[in-house]
């Protein structure tokens, strides 16, 4: 009976042990230290992930950067599309036709000068002015004819062009405006579009 009591006590003890082996050999296993080559694939997993994260973060600072170059670059041609002048007081027709020149504002000076002067005439004044130094006689009749003319000016613009006596009709209503009445220089700073006529030119420049 003493015999079988110790059996049981060292088999119990047994069990326990190869239990507790068990146990330990599982909680080892879930708890162990990653080999060299599980930590090296991790490792070169994170790389990679960090790598990409880079790149994404390269890829959206470049997208952002060429967005804001070209908002600058559209910024900068709207600003190159106008030009800025200064008109001093007193600054002649050939003057003003050099500075637009050399600011790419208009390809023929000879061409923007006659009609800026032709723009400031006064024809009344130069009526008289013939008359006085005896060029012509009766002043005053060409006077009163620019009168009539000036009065009905959109009929004059309109039988001028019909009848094709000027066949550009921009030129018909430079002409009757001229007639109409005289424009000055107004000086101060003009900005002025690149294209722009001549007529929208000295419009600009008489405001």
């Amino acid at each position: 009976m003493g015999k079988k009591i110790v059996y049981t006590f060292l088999a119990g003890i047994g069990i326990g042990l190869i239990l507790s082996s068990s146990i330990h050999i599982i909680y080892n296993t879930q708890d162990r230290p990653k080999t060299i080559v599980e930590q090296k694939k991790q490792d070169q997993f994170s790389k990679e992930e960090i790598l990409k994260q880079e790149e994404e973060k390269m890829k959206q600072e470049k997208i952002k950067e060429e967005k804001e170059n070209e908002e600058l670059q559209k910024k900068e041609d709207q600003e190159e599309d106008y030009i800025t002048i200064r008109i001093e007081e007193n600054t002649t027709s050939e003057e003003i036709a050099n500075i637009l020149y050399e600011n790419n504002l208009i390809e023929h000076k000879e061409d923007f000068q006659l009609l800026l002067d032709l723009k400031r005439l006064d024809p009344f004044k130069a009526g008289d002015v013939l008359t006085k130094n005896g060029i012509i006689s009766g002043g005053w009749k060409i006077n009163q004819l620019l009168g009539i003319l000036s009065k009905k000016s959109s009929d004059v613009s309109s039988a001028i062009y019909q009848n094709k006596v000027l066949e550009n009709q921009k030129s018909v209503s430079f002409l009757v405006n001229t007639l109409h009445h005289t424009k000055k220089l107004v000086p101060g700073d003009k900005t002025i579009q690149r294209g722009a006529s001549i007529v929208e030119i000295i419009d600009i420049l008489t405001k």
